[in-house]
């Protein structure tokens, strides 16, 4: 539970209940009103804060929230992403648009394996990446002109394929890069802004960083229901992650991160056939932000944790 999983980081800590509500009382004017009463009525269980509060607190004790987050009971699949899944991948729609006159669609119980793209240390997947931005127009401005090894070597970017193990074709790939928090919060004061890949950091444990998954595609379910909870794993691991800058093609799903407390930071120009509505107008594309542990504390990314737990196990 909170109450307890709270009590064990501060005494690691070294802190008194009233070390601790000083601590958040200076780390973010949500806790302003938290004294000494309030840590003690968490501790002992007798008040809990909600999921995002709780989130908020302790990722001011620990990088790694998976032990708390995984003590929160799985739910089901919900209805958002069953809707998204659906219309994703088993709609009318859906099925035309991937379907192959060569080649038979993968089974249902098809594995996937997700390895680095550049596991290898060549550039053979990045090459093959640039052939899916070119021939589907999905690639966030300037990404298509990135030498992504360079990026890979430097620790620079998170990148990942997901193969069929039984064809070795790839069937999806994640590309996601950090920056800190005060470098790309002054920068969208214009929704034409992009963002400065000069800029980009590799991971550290000691600043406040935004992840900024700029390209993410799943050619069926299987593919989804691997490359997703990765993501959600990664973010419950390292709690430094504060913000979350997610590029997005699908009006459905930004709908959905609209709803959560995301903001359409940026977007390109408008386009009729645009799939991402802002007002009244549509657009092709656009960058949403949204703050981690909003993102997090969803019913539905708390069941992609513990899918991947389940994954994890299944090896």
């Amino acid at each position: 539970m909170f109450g307890d999983y709270l009590k064990q980081l501060r005494i690691q800590h070294g802190l008194t209940q009233k070390e601790l509500a000083t601590k958040l009382n200076l780390s973010n004017p949500e806790f302003s009103s938290v004294d000494s009463v309030t840590v003690s009525r968490w501790e002992r269980n007798t008040t809990t804060p909600n999921t995002v509060k709780a989130i908020k607190v302790l990722r001011l004790l620990t990088l790694d929230l998976k032990p708390y987050l995984l003590t929160i009971d799985a739910p089901t699949v919900g209805a958002v992403l069953g809707d998204i899944l659906y219309d994703r991948f088993h709609s009318q729609r859906a099925m035309l648009i991937s379907s192959e006159y060569e080649e038979l669609k993968p089974q249902e119980d098809t594995k996937i394996i997700e390895e680095s793209m550049f596991s290898n240390e060549t550039a053979e997947h990045a090459s093959r990446l640039k052939n899916f931005f070119i021939n589907t127009d999905a690639h966030y401005p300037g990404l298509i002109d990135l030498d992504l090894l360079s990026f890979h070597k430097e620790n620079k970017v998170i990148a990942n394929i997901y193969l069929d193990e039984e064809s070795n074709k790839v069937r999806g790939h994640s590309i996601s890069f950090l920056f800190k928090v005060e470098d790309l919060e002054p920068l969208f004061t214009s929704p034409n802004h992009a963002l400065p890949f000069s800029l980009v950091k590799p991971y550290t444990e000691n600043r406040d960083l935004a992840l900024c998954c700029l390209s993410r595609y799943a050619a069926n379910q299987q593919v989804f229901m691997v490359l997703h909870p990765t993501l959600v794993d990664y973010l419950a691991a390292r709690s430094n992650i504060t913000c979350i800058y997610y590029y997005s093609f699908d009006n459905q799903f930004s709908d959905y991160l609209v709803s959560l407390g995301a903001e359409k930071v940026a977007y390109d120009s408008p386009d009729k056939s645009g799939s991402v509505t802002i007002g009244k107008t549509a657009y092709r594309k656009c960058l949403l932000k949204i703050d981690a542990a909003i993102l997090l504390a969803q019913p539905s990314m708390l069941y992609l944790l513990h899918q991947h737990q389940r994954n994890i196990k299944s090896r």
